[in-house]
């Protein structure tokens, strides 16, 4: 396999999740499946399988959200044959999206016992590339 593609959709820093797509090799006679794991930059020396094997035809596997890169920097695809893993994965660089607002403030005004009144505000996160709404809670 080759040209892996992942967009970080996990905005927490050091989580990520998304689609991980990558293209097939020229041969696939003796590929059985794909295996996806999370890696340092050999893809082999450190690395944490993500999911089951995923099928040869299948070219997509799901990060899940909320995984934890653990100080990895890589993902890396692996092919499966019904003998053995590949020993040269085809690597990708993980870039870990990081939009987390700062500087909440809530300055109640409403004067009423167990009542609550005002405008919440924040600072956006710097990079704010994938970030489609922003949420509050009251907890």
């Amino acid at each position: 396999s080759s040209n892996v593609r992942f967009t970080d959709k996990d905005l927490d820093e050091q989580d990520i999740g998304g689609f991980v797509r990558w293209t097939p090799p020229g041969e696939t006679s003796q590929v059985t499946h794909y295996l996806l794991y999370i890696a340092d930059s050999s893809g082999t020396s450190q690395r944490i399988q993500v999911g089951n094997e995923v099928p040869l035809g299948t070219n997509t596997a799901t990060m899940p959200m909320d995984t934890n890169l653990s100080a990895l920097t890589h993902l890396a695809v692996f092919t499966r044959s019904s003998l053995t893993e590949q020993s040269t994965p085809a690597l990708f660089t993980v870039s870990d999206a990081d939009s987390t607002v700062s500087g909440v403030a809530f300055p109640d005004k409403d004067l009423d016992l167990d009542d609550l009144g005002g405008t919440v505000t924040w600072t956006p996160p710097t990079d704010t590339s994938q970030v489609v709404h922003y949420v509050a809670y009251l907890a």
